[in-house]
């Protein structure tokens, strides 16, 4: 009767030791599996991704800056409602850079663009006549160099498109193309108006 129990004891003992290996198994591979998705996550992203956001950045805080402009120096009500429009859009996207670029570990750019090698971005010179102009003057001013700017963010885009690996930074590649031009074709329309 003693053997019968040693040998109980010791096939219970057998068997929770290999449910425990089986459950210990099952407990990590999951977890090991999410800890390889996480980095694979981490890496969705190449250099077209990082330039393309690192240039975006510096260029929608630049049209923030003549938004700005427009709110107080512009003539025409549809260039204001125009200007708060693209603020309130961009304002939205420069959010969604700066969180994308935090996540990567990437630093967000401080200041100006790659000294100036960024498509659309205004001189100092250019952002200074803007301020100067009032009324119709700048009205007209404000179009062809928002055209000209939007026109740039535009070509940023369709670099990523074609170079950029990451889900996200594609979405909003495509959004600011799909956006931009509708912008760009209203602006061409409000210009030949005035």
């Amino acid at each position: 009767m003693h053997t019968h129990r040693v040998a109980g004891v010791v096939l219970g003992a057998v068997v929770a030791g290999f449910l425990a290996g089986c459950g210990g198994t099952a407990d990590t591979a999951p977890q090991s599996s999410a800890r390889a998705n996480a980095a694979a996550g981490q890496q969705r992203h190449n250099d077209a991704d990082v330039t393309f956001l690192q240039d975006l950045l510096p260029h929608h805080v630049q049209t923030g800056t003549m938004t700005d402009l427009a709110r107080t120096k512009a003539a025409s009500s549809k260039v204001k409602a125009l200007a708060a429009q693209i603020k309130a859009e961009q304002d939205q996207q420069i959010t969604r850079i700066r969180d994308l670029l935090g996540a990567w570990g990437v630093p967000i750019p401080a200041g100006g663009s790659r000294n100036g090698q960024v498509p659309g971005m205004l001189s100092d010179q250019q952002i200074q006549q803007l301020s100067s102009a009032s009324g119709s003057d700048f009205d007209q001013m404000f179009l062809r160099l928002m055209i000209d700017h939007q026109q740039g963010a535009i070509q940023l885009a369709q670099t990523e498109l074609t170079q950029g690996s990451d889900p996200q930074a594609r979405r909003i590649a495509q959004d600011t193309v799909t956006r931009q031009q509708v912008e760009v074709n209203q602006m061409q329309k409000m210009l030949q108006a005035t």
